[in-house]
């Protein structure tokens, strides 16, 4: 009996340290955060859930966003529809079934490169610009997967992809059907990528993965526009960022020295259907190929620089981190307007406030101002809003045209007014 006492005494004891110390490495995670100055897409949700006295996760569940809407398309059951929508739902909703869009996935997208780390963390900003851009990023992922449910508010990232665009009924054609995608979106693309004389050498590289009757290859820097006897000349090509790569498709095989300029029609090698939007940020076939080339020269982990773009994108649409990581890469990294810096850049720049809100972010996304208000400009201020800080307009008046803009204004009824928006801010950037 005395042993079982002893016993009994000193496991309490050890009971009673280990528990001492799961408290002591808990409050250690959680107060090593500084939340007067927060850096990084998981410190600023963490600062913020804290305020609230919940958990991270549970403020991107139940605030940012809702556990019921959360990649809502994909969890509950296919309501039917299209050959195509039946195809995609089959081929895509059944991985990471209501958890694509999760807590998990975004964190581990933007901790996954140092490439990332200056989101919601660059240079110079302060707590409140980096809540800023935040609440910018979310507000156009969330109006790209919109469900509407909750009238703009915690109700983003329902749709895993386009599924509205997929209006084939054929299913004797499979996924590669020409009426598995809208005809809109296929027969008017008539965007040519041409490979740029780069400065890395390529003489070694070959075609590197087969794709039917194509093969994929990648190059370096990269123009769009159109070739000549297209209705264009080959000097009106706009510089793309050369950061990023591009895969290109080519029959027969070919391979790839550093001065190979080659073009290719974009409409004839990206499969029908991967011109829906997919992921948070809904890419589309070109963009969507843009990411490839990027993620295999910066992201991939075997560095092996072989990959079939097909298999990729059926990745990307099972696989949540990968998706916000072509989220990130399209905020970050991608070259939405020729001569601009990339969005980040642009919506950072504490020297320009009438360039850090939602309607620059909108004209740089969209190109234009479809879906502001109701739409991004709602999202906008709801997230602000929820991360405690004030929506208030910047004006100024435009020096080279006298217009003026404002930092929450934009509309597809005055192009003058969103043009010079645009113009001054990739100017000052």
């Amino acid at each position: 009996m005395l042993h079982c006492q002893i016993i009994k005494k000193y496991t309490n004891k050890i009971s009673f340290v280990v528990f001492t110390i799961a408290c002591l490495i808990f409050a250690k995670n959680i107060f090593a955060i500084d939340c007067t100055n927060p850096c990084g897409a998981e410190e600023l949700i963490t600062c913020a859930a804290q305020s609230r006295g919940i958990s991270a996760e549970d403020l991107f569940n139940t605030v940012l966003f809702s556990t019921a809407n959360l990649d809502g398309m994909c969890n509950n059951q296919f309501p039917g529809g299209t050959s195509a929508q039946k195809y995609f739902y089959n081929a895509y909703c059944p991985s990471q079934k209501g958890s694509y869009f999760s807590y998990q996935n975004f964190i581990a997208a933007t901790k996954s490169s140092p490439l990332f780390a200056e989101f919601g963390c660059a240079p110079g900003t302060s707590k409140a610009s980096r809540y800023q851009e935040l609440a910018n990023f979310l507000a156009t992922v969330s109006q790209e997967t919109t469900s509407v449910a909750s009238g703009y508010t915690n109700d983003g990232l329902y749709w895993r992809y386009e599924a509205g665009w997929l209006q084939g009924n054929d299913p004797t054609n499979g996924p590669d059907g020409l009426d598995y995608i809208t005809p809109y979106f296929y027969s008017n693309v008539n965007s040519f990528w041409v490979a740029a004389t780069s400065t890395i050498d390529y003489s070694n590289d070959q075609a590197i993965a087969s794709n039917q009757d194509t093969l994929e290859t990648w190059t370096g820097n990269y123009w769009q526009g159109n070739p000549t006897g297209s209705g264009g000349n080959d000097n009106q090509y706009s510089m793309q960022d050369p950061d990023q790569m591009l895969i290109t498709t080519y029959t027969p095989p070919v391979s790839l020295d550093s001065s190979t300029p080659v073009s290719t029609n974009l409409g004839s090698i990206i499969r029908k259907q991967f011109w829906v939007g997919m992921g948070p940020k809904q890419l589309t076939g070109d963009s969507m190929m843009g990411f490839f080339g990027w993620y295999l020269l910066n992201l991939q982990e075997n560095q092996s620089r072989q990959s079939n773009f097909y298999s990729f994108v059926n990745q990307y649409l099972t696989d949540g981190k990968l998706a916000f990581q072509g989220a990130l890469w399209y905020w970050m990294k991608r070259i939405n307007v020729s001569g601009a810096k990339p969005i980040h850049a642009i919506v950072t720049n504490p020297n320009n406030p009438v360039c850090q809100a939602i309607a620059i972010a909108t004209v740089l996304v969209n190109g234009r101002c479809n879906n502001f208000d109701p739409g991004r400009l709602t999202y906008y201020t709801y997230y602000m809003n929820k991360f405690g800080l004030k929506v208030e307009p910047y004006t100024m008046t435009d020096p080279n045209t006298g217009l003026t803009l404002d930092s929450l204004e934009c509309s597809n009824a005055n192009v003058p007014q969103y043009t010079a928006l645009l113009n001054y801010c990739i100017s000052n950037s």
